[in-house]
């Protein structure tokens, strides 16, 4: 509260008294008056130190009477007032024993101010402040956290092993190298940031549970030094899954990828064939490589309409109970970090929860799928898409169409799919009277090792023609070796090569739980000399060239982020304004080396890709 210096100054209103305050409790039908210990934090020793102003409890020197405003030691001589001393603060301290079951006497802490003669008649204001606060030893929860984050890092880790003998596995690595170390650390930076994300969201929601809604005192917040553990979280749990982000962005920016046409010249002379419909495809995969299920504007702006309209950021406050609407009448402590973090990842969690489940049920059925009509327009279009994301392991998306050809005019198109839906022609799927069209690929090194050799010389080519001046003649060999690539791709997918044979089987359940691949006796007798499989893919593993195949990954972090920045700012606006941006820099980092990764390995010029 706020007095004027007039007031105090006055004696007719504020007499000094001093004060012997007591605990008074009842034991066996008997009362018992136990003295209540006073901290003066002005107090000198003989020596001119001040042990009160220590953070250090076991140095503090206690009293046993305290006053509330002092109008006799200012009084000098012939009863001149010249200075009075009021207590400028008074915090009553209780502290909780036992995991909260006893409460030990409380401690008053006082500090006095000084006011002298020459602020009278000025209309000087005195701020004065009573506080009560509650604490406890969280060293046992403290020590719980650790633990957990021990356990789950621990069982991390050899996830993260497992994840790097798949990838060892698919990369067709044969010496374990500095590229598998880097690949296990980077497993762990994934593993280990959603470990701490996921143990900060948890505390803090136990916090906020447990603490608004105690009816009596068992569980307080935390202090500035006590909070040091959920601040490590809340740090380590951001750094670790920008760092993740950024390393998504630049795997899925070097992937392999090239786009097999199908279409036969109706001329015999394979130059009258149109480059458009590669063009097209291409341009519909570049801007599908940024897509997510759940939209990160509308997500913020829901998240904000809940804190700050609804005004669910009132839930934060450090004190029990709910009061969203305070009057200006009502008290309001200050927000408390961990409660602004729950009650904001609740938030969040929420929102995302009803936003996916709306596309999923609704928007994916009725409205459009983007995935499946980028499949539809590869049919239409006569385009497959043959995608190596390691060495030796990939995706195939058969856009070969059941028409003879595709680049017809509007009249026969509309021909072709009404023949399609009428079932009078074949299907779109890779094997006879099939409708499946993505595939998992794993290539035996026979394979890699030609697709290299063709990939280096159509690359080769690619990089002569940026730096030399564009002629008829390069353009020619260009052209031959995209010709070259294209057809062995497709005499590979035909059977036409005996060489490179492959096999097609669905994924069994244990190979989907743990996203990787097995081989069998059987498997290995009907390869024969190759190991190239075809894995039957209707869980859509695609996806995981593109933002939406990490759609959960994205989430944390856009979370993430969102929380690092309140939990120190205090400001739900600024931290949706950091977040917004810093998903729309990646969002472009992502859109650009794409697009120059998709420059480079399909022939498509940059400036075709819109």
């Amino acid at each position: 509260c706020v007095i004027r210096a007039d007031a105090l100054w006055n004696s007719t209103l504020y007499e000094t008294a001093f004060f012997d305050p007591y605990i008074v409790f009842t034991k066996s039908d008997t009362n018992y008056m136990l003295p209540t210990p006073i901290v003066v934090k002005n107090y000198k020793t003989d020596r001119d130190t001040t042990p009160n102003q220590d953070n250090d409890e076991s140095k503090w020197v206690y009293h046993r009477r305290f006053f509330l405003l002092d109008r006799i030691s200012g009084v000098k001589t012939a009863n001149d007032l010249r200075n009075i001393h009021y207590a400028k603060s008074i915090k009553v301290l209780n502290t909780l024993t036992n995991g909260g079951a006893y409460m030990q006497p409380p401690v008053i802490v006082i500090e006095y101010n000084e006011l002298t003669s020459s602020d009278i008649g000025k209309e000087t204001l005195v701020e004065i402040t009573f506080e009560t606060e509650y604490r406890m030893n969280l060293d046992s929860h403290i020590r719980d956290i650790w633990i957990a984050i021990g356990v789950l890092c621990g069982l991390g880790i050899v996830l993260a092993f497992i994840r790097t003998s798949v990838w060892y596995s698919r990369s067709g690595r044969q010496i374990i190298d500095l590229a598998t170390i880097g690949q296990v650390l980077l497993y762990i930076i994934n593993i280990i940031g959603t470990v701490f994300f996921i143990v900060m969201a948890g505390v803090s929601l136990w916090w906020l549970i447990f603490f608004k809604r105690q009816g009596s005192a068992f569980l307080v917040i935390p202090t500035s030094v006590q909070q040091g553990s959920f601040t490590a979280l809340v740090v380590i749990a951001f750094s670790l899954k920008t760092l993740d982000i950024l390393n998504l962005i630049m795997r899925q920016s070097s992937i392999d990828i090239f786009f097999m046409d199908w279409e036969k010249s109706k001329t015999n002379d394979t130059n009258d064939v149109s480059v458009w419909r590669t063009y097209f495809a291409a341009n519909e995969y570049n801007e599908l490589q940024t897509f997510r299920r759940i939209s990160v504007t509308f997500h913020i702006l829901s998240v904000l309409f809940f804190l700050k309209v609804i005004n669910l950021e009132n839930v934060a406050t450090a004190q029990p109970g709910i009061n969203l609407f305070p009057s200006s009448s009502d008290y309001t402590p200050g927000y408390n970090g961990i409660l602004r973090v729950g009650i904001a990842f609740s938030m969040w969690l929420a929102t995302a929860l009803i936003q996916y489940l709306v596309y999923v049920i609704f928007y994916q059925r009725f409205v459009e799928d983007r995935i499946i009509n980028f499949i539809d327009l590869c049919s239409i279009s006569n385009i497959s898409v043959f995608i190596l994301t390691d060495n030796q392991y990939g995706y195939y998306l058969h856009g070969r169409s059941p028409h003879e050809t595709t680049d017809v005019n509007v009249k026969d198109m509309m021909l072709n799919l009404k023949r399609e839906s009428e079932e009078k022609i074949g299907r779109r799927g890779l094997e006879p009277n099939s409708d499946d069209q993505m595939y998992i690929v794993k290539v035996d090194r026979t394979f890699r090792s030609q697709y290299e050799l063709l990939l280096r010389s159509y690359q080769s080519r690619i990089l002569t023609r940026s730096n030399k001046k564009i002629e008829e003649r390069e353009s020619e060999i260009l052209l031959a070796s995209y010709r070259g690539l294209n057809e062995f791709l497709c005499a590979f997918i035909n059977r036409s090569l005996p060489t490179y044979n492959y096999i097609i089987r669905p994924r069994w359940m244990l190979e989907k739980l743990l996203n990787c691949e097995f081989r069998s006796t059987r498997t290995s007798e009907l390869l024969d000399k190759t190991d190239s499989i075809f894995y039957i893919d209707p869980d859509r593993n695609f996806a995981k060239t593109i933002f939406a195949g990490y759609e959960n990954s994205l989430f944390i972090w856009n979370m993430a982020t969102f929380l690092f920045i309140d939990y120190f700012a205090f400001n739900y606006v600024l931290a949706a304004i950091i977040t917004y941006l810093l998903n729309l820099i990646a969002v472009q980092m992502r859109q650009s080396l794409g697009q120059q990764n998709l420059a480079k390995k399909t022939l498509i010029p940059k400036n075709f890709l819109i």
